[in-house]
């Protein structure tokens, strides 16, 4: 098993960014595939999108995005549909 889905990064408190999300999360960041759906909500700082397209597991989870963001993601890459379309263009 690949040591990058054991780190701490993927957990906060009690909540954790489930493991069939967290390569999309990473190509995401490191490679500029736009995740669509849910991760974009999240992404692009829209909560109530984010609630509407969260499977029950997500949901139940949303404070993990938020701490992976804001502590191991570049700060360009996220908060804004903005700054999403951005980031997807390599600007």
């Amino acid at each position: 098993m690949d040591n990058k889905w054991l780190d701490n990064r993927w957990y906060f408190r009690d909540f954790y960014i489930p493991g069939y999300m967290r390569q999309r999360l990473l190509d995401y960041i490191e490679k500029r595939v736009p995740p669509g759906g849910f991760l974009e909500k999240v992404i692009c700082n829209d909560l109530m999108g984010a609630l509407s397209a969260a499977d029950s597991l997500n949901m139940g989870n949303l404070p993990a995005y938020g701490n992976f963001l804001y502590n191991y993601a570049p700060c360009s890459c996220y908060g804004s549909v903005e700054k999403y379309h951005k980031w997807i263009k390599g600007e």
